[in-house]
């Protein structure tokens, strides 16, 4: 809504349960500030070392990858500052047009299980980077600025800062979106959303007269061969 001319927006702050802390009207601007609390030096949490900018992630930047596997917009969050992830988690970025293609849970899983590595300062002391065990991580409530435990009082604790994840182990886990159109013949995508409107006109149908109706559609949409029902199954494993 606008105020004399000025857009205001109207936002609650929420934990990670959903439960409401906090209500309140403010100007863009404000909003950032308002939402922030930390103390002040903590602005520079996703700030990444210069010698280790080019191998290494911040973890907004790593979940920005899982998302929407896009280098080009991993490199906008290359020094993102608090205030400017607030801005993204509330309304995006105008020149993202990419789909999401994975959560930031999935980032989390691969961390608490080992299959990634993260690294980080301990908040108690030492500038020192170290490894963070996973088993810490695990304790830890998932946040995609940083990962934090709550106090007896219901504050936010930061056990580790400066979180940072190897770019060659995120890409290795998560191939980008132009590298998985390239290798794939098909846009499953597309294929996907066929399969479920011909199964949503035809309740009744097995489970392979679906795939031969699904083959039928895409072949008059596409002018082109189907994938075979092999490929059909191999991939509704995962739909």
């Amino acid at each position: 809504m606008k105020i004399n001319g000025e857009r205001h927006y109207l936002s609650r702050a929420i934990d990670h349960e959903g439960e409401v802390l906090e209500a309140f009207r403010a100007s863009k601007g404000d909003l950032f500030e308002r939402l922030w609390i930390s103390d002040p030096s903590d602005r520079k949490l996703f700030k990444m070392p210069k010698k280790r900018e080019d191998n290494f992630w911040s973890l907004p930047q790593a979940s920005v990858r899982v998302r929407f596997g896009s280098n080009r917009i991993v490199a906008q969050f290359a020094d993102c500052s608090v205030q400017e992830w607030m801005a993204f988690q509330l309304y995006g970025l105008d020149d993202v047009e990419h789909e999401e293609v994975g959560s930031s849970r999935e980032l989390f899983d691969a961390l608490e299980d080992g299959r990634l590595i993260a690294f980080g300062r301990r908040a108690n002391g030492g500038s020192a980077m170290e490894e963070i065990p996973a088993v810490e991580l695990h304790d830890l409530i998932p946040d995609e600025a940083s990962p934090y435990l709550r106090s007896p009082s219901g504050a936010k604790v930061l056990p580790w800062l400066s979180i940072c994840i190897r770019r060659a182990d995120v890409e290795r886990l998560w191939r980008s979106s132009t590298e998985t159109e390239a290798r794939s013949k098909f846009d499953w995508k597309s294929i996907r959303k066929i399969f479920y409107e011909v199964r949503e006109l035809n309740p009744k149908f097995s489970k392979n007269e679906l795939i031969q109706e699904a083959q039928l559609q895409f072949q008059k949409s596409t002018k082109r061969e189907p994938p075979s029902r092999s490929s059909f199954q191999r991939h509704m494993k995962d739909w």
